[in-house]
């Protein structure tokens, strides 16, 4: 920690910002306060000089001569980037003085952001097994995070399946739907909470691994005043909210939260709506396929991620984390694309990813489908499509995990 924020309350209004100047820790990031505000009974605070997309916490005493390691973390997030940083933490105006230091912690790959280039992923959907050998040989190289699902309160426990691919070193995302609507899993239902508690529990039992984990994934069409029927965004905030207290208060520090969404425009005014916060999200995913033969998937893509770009601010900063499409796919709703329509597609997204325009994006996962609703019986990439998208799968930025 290299420096110590001091503001004093008096009544509802901050009278003082002091800044201190303590000596660093053993670590090389030197992070520092540039600017602290009170939006609405918070501290809105900003800062520059850290590890790019490394950890830190956010430390809290009323006491300055108290040693460090006993000042309570008020809030944890992740360097940007390049190095910036933006939390908003709940001012308790009642204390006569409170002090704020930013202790960076190590830099180690404990969020599974690749220093260069993307990791690749998939989602299979052959019946009760999901059949990711069968896509990393169609492929030709193993895939490097394995997206699962589980439908509303199914998810108690890590699966047997689960927990193998875990002990094999695999990574996995797991998107998970605690309840319905979501009220139900805000923190009063008894049942609910229970359920999450030995759910949390379990996911504890395979520390040191880590897991990313996605509380209710594409939100936004299930939003009340969207034509959903799960509530608010106010209620899905409280859900996320509750199970991430759940987790940690019973040992699952394990876990990665990744906030997916559907990014189209159609739905971008929920988006603030739904951010649970910059402490309490760790990678920011989005859903989004080609439509139609029509539709240029590159340009669509480059739309959805300019929006973020334009659309991070202090309360909901999207640019300081990580971004994925955790779904991605050409064909969807009944439009079932040709040949040249995925092998046009793979090529676009090869050249554009390559050409470092979507520099944010480390990680790309398709949803290769398969069954009776694919266009494929055993995949949704089709037979003569397979190449150009081995292309991709196999190409620098998709392959390359460190520095050239």
């Amino acid at each position: 920690m290299t420096r110590i924020l001091s503001f004093v309350g008096r009544s509802a209004l901050i009278r003082a910002l002091l800044f201190f100047v303590v000596c660093a820790n053993t670590l090389s990031a030197a992070p520092c306060f540039t600017n602290a505000t009170i939006q609405g009974g918070n501290l809105v605070l900003q800062g520059s000089g850290g590890i790019n997309y490394g950890p830190y916490n956010l430390l809290s005493s009323t006491n300055l001569a108290l040693p460090q390691s006993k000042w309570l973390v008020a809030a944890n997030g992740n360097f940007s980037s390049n190095g910036l940083f933006a939390l908003t933490n709940a001012a308790n105006l009642s204390t006569g003085q409170q002090f704020y230091a930013l202790q960076p912690l190590s830099s180690s790959n404990s969020l599974w952001i690749p220093t260069c280039g993307a990791w690749l992923g998939a989602e299979v959907t052959n019946g009760a097994s999901q059949d990711f050998t069968a896509e990393a040989t169609r492929i030709g190289r193993p895939l490097d995070i394995l997206r699962i699902y589980h439908g509303v309160g199914s998810w108690t426990g890590l699966t047997s399946e689960e927990k193998t691919y875990i002990a094999a070193g695999q990574k996995l995302l797991i998107s998970f739907k605690p309840a319905s609507p979501w009220s139900n899993a805000g923190g009063s239902n008894v049942t609910v909470n229970a359920a999450l508690k030995t759910l949390a529990q379990s996911v504890a039992g395979v520390a040191p691994a880590n897991l990313m984990v996605c509380i209710w994934h594409e939100p936004e069409n299930d939003v009340t005043a969207n034509g959903g029927s799960d509530g608010t965004t106010g209620d899905y905030v409280s859900m996320w909210t509750n199970v991430q207290h759940i987790f940690r208060a019973n040992g699952a520090t394990n876990v990665i939260w990744d906030w997916i969404i559907m990014n189209y425009s159609k739905y971008w005014g929920s988006l603030p709506g739904l951010w649970p916060g910059n402490t309490n999200v760790d990678w920011i995913g989005w859903d989004a396929y080609q439509e139609t033969n029509t539709q240029n998937y590159v340009s669509a893509q480059t739309t959805a991620y300019n929006h973020m770009v334009s659309s991070s601010a202090a309360a909901n900063n999207y640019l300081s984390k990580p971004w994925a499409w955790t779904e991605w796919g050409v064909g969807i709703n009944g439009w079932y694309p040709t040949v040249a329509d995925q092998t046009n597609t793979f090529n676009a997204v090869n050249g554009a990813v390559n050409s470092n325009q979507f520099p944010k994006v480390k990680y790309m996962s398709y949803f290769d489908i398969s069954g009776s609703s694919a266009p494929n019986a055993s995949s949704a990439i089709l037979p003569g499509a397979q190449a150009a998208y081995n292309a991709l799968a196999n190409s620098p930025y998709l392959f390359q995990k460190a520095p050239p």
